[in-house]
């Protein structure tokens, strides 16, 4: 598996509250690299992005343009 990406996945666990306790070594040894801190950070701002959506509106027609794509797919 690609490093890189078992990475991210265990700093995603990890932020999710998910991360097993045979990971959790694994995961905060992650946070020590850059790309482990990168990773962290993007997952809370994606995160707080989405808290702050609960709720809002959508924009008229947006569940129908979105199936219409969904259909053409």
């Amino acid at each position: 598996m690609d490093t890189y990406k078992k990475m991210r996945e265990l700093v995603s666990a990890l932020v999710d509250g998910e991360i097993s306790d045979a990971d959790l070594e694994l995961a905060l040894a992650a946070l020590l690299a850059p790309d482990g801190q990168q990773a962290w950070a993007s997952y809370h701002t994606i995160g707080d992005a989405l808290r702050e959506a609960e709720g809002a509106p959508l924009s008229g027609g947006f569940g129908a343009r979105l199936a219409a794509r969904l259909d053409a797919e």
